[in-house]
């Protein structure tokens, strides 16, 4: 989020208040509505399923009408003998072909599937949505195997490789290891070879001990997206055919000392055919150290396997609401509940969090703590123009792309607005409230404590009388809670630069109270 990122020329506010809903913007006498716009689309329009398929495979949507529910859908088969359909429900029958038809007020929508014989596991298809065919890539390696690294395409049609994961056993490099590669690691060596083509990033980690990636006491960033684990590769320098991608991460020491991590995937990238099929899934690895005090640190880490048709969903929405002369994807600050999904895999992670936590407890001040330090340090800073929009640094201060959560899980990388809204998220599918909240040029969330044993430090407001406190997530490499202030970033959010000791949840600066922001509840 940037200065700037609304200009209304005449406009009337509707609910001043904080909390606001929406705006209704006024062109001469002409009003328009700002809310979402209705679409209507199946997850897959293609579909292979076998006859010995155990389970029926349940067909998602991207996007439901407003209003409109799931069990809406009215949904039939072309031959029943081949695929029968309920409730969304497809189970093969006999090998052939059907298409299955869904159907929910004035719009509607077909798959077309295939049923064969065959068992096994199918691979899963990587779509670039932007192109016109629904190209697509095939992956291997162990880099896209195990987790750590993963491949999309932006509204230029560039490819997107980002670090996305981390292995549990690059902790033992140091006791100082967080878990996020880029403040662990003093180099990352990004290498793209298609054919004679060889494209080359390396990211020096410059910035190891700086608080993140916004400087203290300034407005502006003190790193770009050249400072970020992720190859933008033009879609001039790469064609059909197998291309494949190398991460080398090196850690500090001598040439004798330092050690080296090298993940490498093959990325197959075919022609499509105009249909997509999201049914695969992918994988993602975590792991970080945390504790609550300075002596009890411990290592946490899991691997989740996710469905792509909930990344797909949230990828192909936003090629629909994505202004490419606005180069935003949203008309009001009230859209952030579009973006604050409850997705299978929010859940898959948010239970995965909670098994690691054994203390959990639903309203355990602790546990907020423990999610958020995961989302602090899992995910990576990233700005929107080069992952999402045009790759480049051509209109980088305008762009303000807003993630939905399945996005963000699947890249690791997003800033302020998309990782705040995906922890938001999570937290809420763990028991907590939360609410985003929108600050001048930024975004953070607040989760609701009715205990709190931080009150006359913590920055706190009150949502229908009970307290919130705001969360910051745009931390760059945090460490033990309660350790250091210089881990803690945005600027209105620290009591004080030179303090001792500051805390995750709720920091503020007493000068920045009084300032308008509005929240929305999620």
């Amino acid at each position: 989020m940037r200065d700037g990122s609304i200009i209304v020329i005449a406009a009337i506010c509707v609910g001043v208040l904080a909390g606001f809903a929406s705006v209704l913007f006024l062109f001469g006498n002409e009003a328009y509505d700002d809310s979402v716009p209705d679409y209507f689309g199946l997850s897959s329009t293609k579909l292979t399923l076998s006859t010995n398929d155990a389970d029926p495979y349940q067909l998602g949507t991207w996007s439901l009408p407003s209003g409109k529910s799931y069990s809406d859908i009215e949904w039939s088969s072309s031959d029943s003998s081949v695929a029968t359909v309920d409730g969304g429900k497809i189970k093969g029958v006999s090998t052939g072909q059907a298409t299955i038809t869904a159907r929910i007020g004035s719009y509607s929508d077909t798959c077309l599937v295939t049923v064969d014989n065959t068992t096994g596991t199918r691979p899963t298809y990587y779509y670039n949505a932007y192109s016109e065919k629904f190209d697509y890539a095939e992956l291997s390696g162990d880099g896209f195997e195990n987790g750590l690294l993963s491949l999309t395409f932006n509204a230029n049609g560039a490819m997107v490789i980002t670090l996305a994961g981390y292995d549990k056993t690059w902790l033992d490099y140091g006791t100082y290891f967080t878990g996020n590669a880029t403040a662990d690691f003093k180099s990352i060596l990004m290498t793209f070879t298609q054919g004679d083509t060889q494209i080359d990033r390396e990211y020096t980690n410059q910035y190891k001990n700086h608080k993140s990636f916004w400087d203290l006491g300034k407005s502006t960033s003190v790193a770009d997206s050249t400072d970020t684990p992720m190859m933008v590769i033009d879609a001039s320098n790469f064609t059909y055919g197998e291309c494949t991608v190398k991460f080398t991460l090196t850690t500090e020491g001598s040439l004798f000392t330092s050690k080296t991590e090298t993940i490498s995937g093959t990325i197959s990238y075919i022609e499509g055919d105009g249909l997509f099929d999201t049914s695969g899934t992918y994988t993602r690895s975590y792991a970080w150290q945390f504790g609550f005090s300075s002596s009890d640190y411990s290592k946490y880490g899991f691997t989740v396997s996710y469905p792509y048709s909930d990344y797909w969903n949230g990828y192909y929405k936003n090629t629909k609401l994505l202004d490419t002369e606005s180069l935003r994807n949203y008309k009001n600050y009230s859209w952030v509940t579009e973006f604050a999904t409850s997705s299978e895999s929010v859940k898959l992670l948010s239970d995965a969090i909670k098994k690691e936590y054994t203390a959990y407890s639903s309203n355990d001040e602790k546990f907020a703590e423990f999610i958020l330090a995961f989302g602090q340090i899992s995910y990576e800073y990233g700005y929107d123009h080069s992952q999402y929009i045009t790759g480049t640094g051509t209109n980088k201060e305008s762009t303000d792309y807003w993630a939905y959560c399945d996005q963000t899980i699947f890249s690791g990388i997003g800033d302020c607005e998309d990782t705040s809204i995906l922890i938001a998220s999570i937290m809420k599918a763990l028991g907590y409230n939360t609410a985003c909240v929108v600050l001048p040029s930024h975004m953070t969330f607040a989760v609701e404590l009715s205990e709190y044993g931080l009150m006359s430090q913590a920055y706190n407001f009150k949502i229908e009388e009970k307290p919130y406190y705001l969360c910051e997530t745009t931390v760059h490499a945090p460490t033990v809670v309660r350790e250091s202030a210089a881990r803690y970033t945005w600027v209105p959010f620290i009591l004080d630069a030179s303090s001792a000791s500051t805390y995750p949840v709720g920091v503020i600066s007493s000068d920045y109270e009084g300032e308008e922001f509005s929240y929305y509840l999620l």
